[in-house]
């Protein structure tokens, strides 16, 4: 059994600790760890996963995520769950359409995979999860990466120095609990469903990635444009919109912000007057999308 196993430490007496998920609820795949996508390289890890349903909650007390494959011949004492072998479901779905017996069930549920890699140099690498329902945790290698709340959002998880050049292993804790701070709450009139039901893939960038940019009208009809961006790893940006002549190039800092006020332009017979604003989280990078591209004087990387 699983608790009397070092590996689950004090697991018996987490069976009583309603506080067991705090370590692992930091909510920190948020908006703030996404990227964009664009022509980005991108390998699918849809398909068939180890599968398990946690009925208890046990997973996480007896540390589920940190096993290690072994034949069944091998263990000092059978397993409650071997997320190696076993039932496989297929990515992405909803638990409740795969079987009847799952169709009511509200609580977490265990997705396992490898992933064969080899290290590409000067290259980064993002997990990406279309979407599950609700609570996310992400493991690698039997090492905790992170989680996301929320069901009907993507979310990203940087994998760099976390993969291993081989074989690895990546689980995934889904739970779809009705909480109070949740959607759907306690009391819901619609279909709670659970589990990964949009793509997972596993994307590849250059060292230095632009993470966000938004390019938009200034307001109150005085003209012009504002644009902004959050990348990392290079040291400036350039915005270039043929059709108005604007070419600038923008020395960004390692600091939050950097600006730049453009000259007046003019596009057929009406004069456009622009400013760009770029943040930088925490210094800009090589990438391009449409008529906006940031730079780093490493070169690499151009994203559209």
């Amino acid at each position: 059994m699983l608790e009397r196993s070092e590996l689950a430490e004090n697991a018996l007496q987490a069976l009583h600790d309603e506080d067991y998920d705090r370590p692992f609820n930091p909510q920190n795949l948020n908006h703030t760890t996404m990227i964009f996508m664009g022509d980005r390289e991108q390998t699918s890890l849809d398909g068939d996963w180890n599968f398990c349903v946690d009925l208890l909650d046990t997973g996480l007390r007896q540390k589920w995520f940190a096993m290690e494959p072994a034949a069944p011949r091998d263990r000092e004492e059978p397993w409650d769950y071997d997320p190696y072998m076993g039932e496989t479901v297929p990515v992405p779905s909803c638990w409740q359409m795969l079987k009847e017996k799952w169709y009511f069930f509200e609580g977490s549920a265990w997705y396992t995979r490898p992933i064969d890699f080899a290290p590409n140099p000067g290259k980064r690498s993002f997990l990406r999860v279309g979407a599950a329902q609700y609570d996310c945790k992400v493991f690698l290698n039997g090492e905790f990466v992170g989680n996301h709340y929320g069901g009907s959002t993507p979310f990203f998880a940087e994998l760099t120095g976390r993969l291993s050049d081989g074989r690895n292993w990546l689980m995934l804790c889904v739970n779809n609990v009705r909480t109070t701070d949740r959607v759907p709450m306690r009391n819901t009139d619609w279909f709670n469903y659970g589990g990964v039901y949009r793509e997972v893939s596993l994307v590849e960038t250059p060292e230095s990635l632009i993470r966000d940019f938004f390019i938009h009208l200034k307001p109150g009809g005085a003209g012009g444009l504002t644009a902004s961006v959050v990348a990392e790893g290079a040291e400036t940006a350039e915005i270039s919109i043929p059709e108005l002549g604007i070419n600038e190039t923008v020395k960004l800092a390692d600091g939050r912000e950097a600006s730049i006020s453009m000259l007046r332009r003019y596009c057929g017979r009406r004069s456009v007057r622009s400013s760009t604003m770029f943040r930088s989280a925490p210094a800009m990078t090589g990438c391009r999308t449409g008529s906006v591209f940031a730079r780093s004087s490493a070169g690499a990387g151009s994203f559209t």
